[in-house]
């Protein structure tokens, strides 16, 4: 019987939890904070606002902007993930060689 040395498959590293949790949330928050933005953009318009629409279009673009930083945080976290993997094949690429 002859041995065959075959080489193990490179490690793969997985993507965070979180990672997926920003992504659905910012996606969440991003849908809400533009509707109440938006929902109150003819309200805003008039000469002198009330008081719930200039609060709501404040809500709206802060969520908005939450919604933002989680997607590029989320996005981030993918892509040093993705540049971990590549490292970690061409390391071991290298020590098989």
């Amino acid at each position: 019987m002859a041995q065959t040395s075959q080489s193990p498959e490179p490690p793969y590293i997985r993507t965070p939890g979180g990672a997926a949790t920003l992504l659905v949330s910012a996606l969440l928050l991003m849908l809400v904070g533009g509707f109440l933005t938006l929902a109150q953009s003819e309200l805003m318009a008039r000469p002198e606002p009330k008081d719930f629409a200039i609060f709501q279009t404040w809500l709206g673009t802060t969520l908005f902007q939450i919604g933002l930083a989680f997607l590029v945080a989320g996005l981030v976290i993918v892509g040093v993930r993705a540049m971990l993997q590549q490292q970690t094949e061409a390391l071991l690429a290298r020590r098989r060689e």
